[in-house]
């Protein structure tokens, strides 16, 4: 069973420019995400390691980083689905 949905990516991920922006920066990411909108569907917590303008290797950093700090928290690695928008090849 899925307890823990971990997301990383770039802006894409992190929800920028959608209706809850606010066209200032997001101080969190967006509620409406492809990301979240998954993590919803799944009915689970969520941690939504991306952010705007990030390379691939800062995408897989964070993700990595993230798994490790939910099994040290008590989750099980076949609790937790990952899912990665990766960025441009050039980042």
């Amino acid at each position: 069973m899925i307890k823990l949905v971990i997301s990383g990516g770039d802006s894409f991920t992190y929800g920028a420019e959608l209706a809850d922006d606010h066209h200032a920066g997001l101080p969190r990411p967006s509620e409406v995400s492809w990301a979240n909108l998954v993590a919803n569907k799944l009915d689970t917590k969520h941690i939504n390691t991306s952010e705007s303008g990030r390379s691939n290797d800062f995408i897989v950093r964070q993700v990595i980083n993230t798994i490790y700090e939910a099994l040290q928290h008590d989750y099980n690695s076949d609790e937790i689905f990952v899912q990665i928008m990766w960025t441009f090849n050039s980042r």
